[in-house]
């Protein structure tokens, strides 16, 4: 995940939100996107977009999707027992829009910053590197499509 979140410049959201049919393998590419489906989400802005990923993510990706080996679930980072206990909360009302759709993900973000020795970071920091990395080699408007900017200042 970590390497799909900075490679890809995507928002945690927008990864914990990523299911298999949004990545094309064929093209190294993934989409970002509205759903409706059981984890209702909207990408920030309102705006889609496909975004160009490096083999080594798309590779980490082809792995993950070997392993997860769950027919039944469409996300890629979202496990089919969370999947489930949402869904459950779901219907019996008691699950809170906001609540960590992954857990523990923060927790383990420090973890491995703390080990690793980085200093203090967030995981969107990830984000910021890409983009950051991104502008530096691309055009300006072409940088805000793939970051999902609504204002070119951002």
């Amino acid at each position: 995940m970590l390497a799909v979140l900075y490679s890809g410049g995507l928002r945690v959201g927008e990864a914990v939100h990523l299911t298999w049919a949004d990545v094309d393998f064929e093209r190294d590419e993934v989409r970002v996107i509205a759903r409706k489906d059981v984890l209702e989400f909207q990408p920030k802005g309102k705006r889609s977009r496909v975004i160009p990923m490096p083999k080594l993510a798309m590779d980490l990706l082809a792995r993950l999707q070997v392993e997860q080996a769950e027919p039944s679930n469409p996300y890629a980072f979202l496990r089919l027992p969370r999947l489930r206990s949402i869904s459950h909360r779901r219907r019996i009302g008691t699950w809170k829009p906001l609540q960590a759709t992954l857990n523990n993900l923060r927790r383990t973000w420090y973890r491995i910053v703390t080990v690793s020795g980085i200093g203090p970071t967030t995981l969107h920091d990830l984000r910021r590197s890409a983009i950051t990395n991104w502008a530096r080699r691309l055009p300006t408007h072409v940088t805000q499509v793939l970051a999902g900017h609504v204002n070119i200042q951002t």
